[in-house]
């Protein structure tokens, strides 16, 4: 059976078929693209069903039917759940890095994707709890971890890039590389201090296009350790979170100075110039680190050759019970600053209509 007659195969028929395969006959792959690269066996949905290979001793892949799956990074032309979450910087690493010595820290990448998530949807789980005792303690951890997360994001991405730097080509041949730290930090500052462009070009042979995006998202990186930092290590005198019937508020001139300095908070948005919605900062903190992440990708790829995308008419999409919330992350930074972050399917679908559009 050919795989376009398998592919046109009602979903989880009884006729599935276990004809063991070899490597090079996964459907997904273009075998010219690995360039030397160890053949990559990720779990794939074509469209009507998914598919999962185990490795045999004998060098072959024995299909395993699989009905659904809860939590995983999978290939496919489309989302099959208009809930899936699609990143570029994930899809750009698992399509056209070696994960030979990155694959522990591509895991906790995308494993950090997944706890933003999963934060988020406790977020509204705590916030549906009525008269329920200590909720202000139960948010105020969570922000923490949160904060912890973005951070983590920052020097995850680091660590991948620092172990593929000897091996990546620039396209400038007459830049001279130097050792990349495996810290973010350590990178953007010198003696506490952000470094301009040209600094963190010349110090590390950096291309101008990743050394601009380092610049520009250090501001970013500083103030978020800050807001870290200052969590852990700093009393605060007054309540930091807020309940109303609306939700969690943060106490904006009662929180610590780094918090007032990360975000701009629009004035239409805060109770008394006093308190705004947690909602609402937590938003721009994750999005902030997600959108630093995905510029990563256009300003590694300007100007250094990653070997070709081995599975070009798919992608990876992120799926878990808690990217929905990750979904809803713009609504509440342009819509309602109030809202909730787990999306509706009803909403995801009609966001998912008008990206199309």
């Amino acid at each position: 059976m050919s795989y376009s007659d398998k592919k046109h195969m009602p979903p989880n028929s009884d006729n599935y078929d276990y004809t063991a395969i070899s490597p090079q006959e996964l459907p997904y792959l273009k075998l010219e693209a690995l360039e030397g690269r160890p053949i990559p066996i990720h779990m794939f949905h074509d469209g009507n069903r998914w598919h999962l290979w185990l490795p045999l001793k004998n060098g072959f892949l024995q299909p395993v039917r699989v009905h659904d799956c809860v939590e995983m990074v999978y290939l496919a032309p489309k989302p099959v759940r208009v809930s899936d979450a699609y990143f570029s910087f994930v899809d750009f690493i698992y399509k056209h890095i070696d994960l030979k010595h990155t694959r522990s820290f591509v895991s906790a990448l995308t494993s950090d994707v997944f706890n933003l998530g999963a934060s988020l949807r406790k977020l509204d789980l705590l916030r549906a709890f009525e008269n329920f005792e200590g909720k202000s303690r139960l948010v105020m951890t969570e922000l923490e971890y949160l904060l912890l997360l973005c951070r983590s994001m920052f020097d995850l991405l680091q660590e991948i890039s620092s172990r593929i730097w000897d091996t990546v080509q620039l396209l400038d041949t007459s830049i001279k590389k130097r050792k990349l730290p495996s810290s973010f930090r350590n990178v953007v500052l010198h003696q506490n201090n952000i470094q301009s462009p040209e600094e963190i070009q010349n110090r590390f042979g950096l291309p101008s296009s990743l050394s601009l995006w380092y610049f520009e998202c250090a501001p970013f990186f500083c103030k978020l350790r800050d807001v870290r930092d200052a969590i852990v290590h700093q009393p605060i005198q007054e309540p930091l979170i807020y309940i109303d019937h609306r939700g969690f508020f943060i106490g904006v001139d009662s929180s610590p100075v780094q918090f007032r300095e990360i975000m701009k908070w629009p004035e239409h948005i805060l109770e008394n110039e006093r308190i705004g919605p947690l909602n609402y900062f937590v938003a721009y903190l994750i999005n902030e680190t997600l959108a630093a992440c995905e510029k990563f990708v256009v300003a590694i790829t300007r100007e250094i050759k990653f070997a070709p995308d081995f599975a070009p008419n798919f992608r990876f999409f992120m799926r878990s019970p808690s990217t929905a919330s990750l979904l809803g992350l713009k609504r509440i930074l342009t819509l309602d600053p109030w809202a909730e972050f787990t999306l509706s399917e009803k909403l995801l679908a009609e966001q998912y209509s008008s990206k199309k559009s």
